[in-house]
């Protein structure tokens, strides 16, 4: 005989994921890019999305969180049982202010500064590179703040992703050379352009603004002083 399908409702607790967390997620979601850090090979980056504290009986935020770590937990099972301990990715916990999160750890199969982390911050549930991210916006801010009846719904900064490509100039230029069948030389001549091009802007930012049965959308971008 076949295993059952896992039950949505199961996963989350008893939550009836259709009539009561639906209603609880969202509208409200983010991603948001972070600079550098020394000795990364790539920027810090996290997603969050707006997560009630509700029903009262089965919160939608903490049935969603427990979900994302349980399945989490079956496919690290079903990697560690398949790998040496080396190859092995472990999850652990800390504590941040009042957020518990949760994060995943391996330095042989992960790039430096990457651990993949869970945690419930402020009405979000976020996603992020590692528990470094999470603490790095705090200490510096979500950046330019936006008017009162806008709501950020992305926010990135063009310079750090010149950065971050210049980090993989050679293997990037080899991979466009090969597949779009031009000459190094200029997919080089090309990458240097755009990278030239990002780097004149510091910011770029998302917004939206909602009311008189209107929807309007604000993009800002901010050049480099």
């Amino acid at each position: 005989m076949g295993e059952e399908p896992l039950d949505a409702g199961v996963a989350l607790g008893g939550l009836d994921p259709v009539k009561e967390g639906l209603p609880n997620v969202g509208p409200d979601w983010g991603l948001c890019v972070l600079p550098f850090a020394q000795g990364q090979k790539f920027p810090q980056a996290m997603m969050a999305l707006a997560v009630k504290s509700a029903p009262a009986e089965s919160p939608t935020d903490r049935a969603l969180f427990n979900a994302i770590q349980f399945f989490t937990n079956l496919a690290l099972l079903q990697h560690n049982a398949k790998h040496d301990a080396a190859k092995q990715i472990r999850m652990r916990a800390m504590q941040q202010g009042k957020a518990e999160i949760k994060y995943l750890v391996n330095d042989q199969l992960f790039p430096p500064g990457f651990q993949p982390a869970l945690a419930l911050k402020e009405g979000y549930l976020v996603l992020a590179t590692s528990p470094d991210a999470l603490k790095s916006l705090e200490d510096h801010g979500a950046g330019p703040l936006l008017p009162q009846d806008e709501t950020l719904f992305f926010r990135f900064s063009p310079v750090e992703l010149a950065r971050l490509l210049r980090a993989h100039r050679e293997k990037i230029i080899e991979h466009v050379a090969a597949n779009q069948g031009v000459a190094k030389a200029k997919a080089g001549q090309t990458f240097d352009s755009l990278a030239q091009a990002l780097d004149l802007f510091d910011g770029l930012t998302l917004s939206h603004r909602a009311g008189d049965d209107q929807l309007a959308w604000i993009l800002r971008i901010q050049p480099v002083r």
